[in-house]
């Protein structure tokens, strides 16, 4: 099956950020299904462009068997208004980026902020696919417990109804953070939509679960997705 991810900040293991989408990836590859993960030129960690030249605007690479589609996004240094320019022009990027592409089964968008998600729900929208939700920050209540956003200002109540719409609209929920689903919940979310895949490692099974349980929970989901039409 063909695969589409949306994460701002995937990477792959030679620069410094996570790899959980290149790990995921790199196993359904490996198993004969066709991974696409968007992602931002723009390194969060050096604060650079790493992936393209000045004259490029985006670049399809394959690495590790995973289709990696590298956009440039508008750069920053700080928690500033040029951060939020950077998100945006993520999400824009990812959607002119897919135009062109060969339909997939299913659009995964990550959370490590909203505009990520709100693009995959765009996409799958238009072209009228399952969409997934995978939950890693809890947007906007991490930035109200940090003390970045009041708890009944207007943008925090915009960022909900942000947040409850696109809970509502996934197919299926991936949790990363194990009590997720008792926040989710409490938004009048039903818990049968909910998975929880944490992050583990690649390639060592002791406590923490592996890359190869994770890629075999999406795809049980996506095959169930795919049947239910």
């Amino acid at each position: 099956m063909r695969i589409w991810i949306l994460n701002h900040y995937a990477t792959t293991p030679d620069q410094p950020a996570g790899t959980r989408h290149y790990d995921i990836g790199r196993v359904l590859a490996a198993k004969g299904h066709d991974v696409t993960i968007f992602a931002s030129s723009f390194c969060h960690f050096t604060l650079r462009d790493e992936r393209l030249q000045e004259d490029e605007r985006m670049r399809v690479e394959c690495i590790d068997g995973i289709r990696f589609v590298w956009i440039r996004t508008t750069p920053y240094s700080g928690n500033d208004s040029r951060r939020a320019l950077n998100m945006l022009s993520y999400g824009v990027g990812a959607i002119r980026a897919q135009r062109h592409m060969p339909r997939p089964d299913v659009v995964v968008g990550s959370s490590v902020h909203p505009v990520a998600v709100a693009a995959a729900w765009l996409i799958a929208s238009i072209r009228r696919l399952p969409f997934i939700f995978e939950v890693r920050d809890l947007w906007p209540q991490v930035l109200v417990d940090v003390g970045a956003l009041k708890e009944n200002g207007i943008a925090t109540q915009l960022f909900r109804g942000a947040e409850r719409f696109l809970y509502r609209h996934a197919k299926v929920i991936i949790a990363l953070p194990p009590r997720a689903a008792d926040y989710i919940t409490l938004l009048g979310i039903p818990e049968k939509k909910i998975v929880y895949i944490p992050n583990g490692i690649a390639d060592y099974e002791e406590r923490v679960p592996n890359m190869d349980n994770g890629a075999a929970q999406l795809v049980e989901r996506v095959t169930e997705l795919r049947q239910a039409g």
